[in-house]
């Protein structure tokens, strides 16, 4: 495991990885749901790479939601899994 203060040539020598998911479903039904899933192997690998993303949100969140109409009333859902351990939100 990484810690936050390690300089990016030490972070080199570890295999690093990020994956970025987006899905939104259409709006043809009354159904909705919208997931974004974020992954990084270090605290570094965005700062590192992807300067502009990591000072815009230097923790991107990863979340589901759905969201179901009927006539009467509505139902919504929302999940937060935590997929990197080493940020304290």
């Amino acid at each position: 495991m990484l810690i936050a203060d390690q300089s990016a040539a030490e972070a080199a020598e570890f295999d690093r990885q990020r994956m970025a998911f987006d899905y939104e479903s259409p709006n043809a039904t009354n159904f909705s749901a919208k997931i974004i899933a974020n992954y990084q192997s270090d605290p570094l690998i965005i700062r590192d790479f992807y300067e502009s993303e990591y000072r815009a949100d230097i923790e991107p969140a990863s979340f589901a939601e759905v969201n179901q109409l009927w006539r009467n009333f509505t139902m919504d859902a929302m999940a937060q899994p935590r997929l990197v351990n080493f940020f304290e939100t």
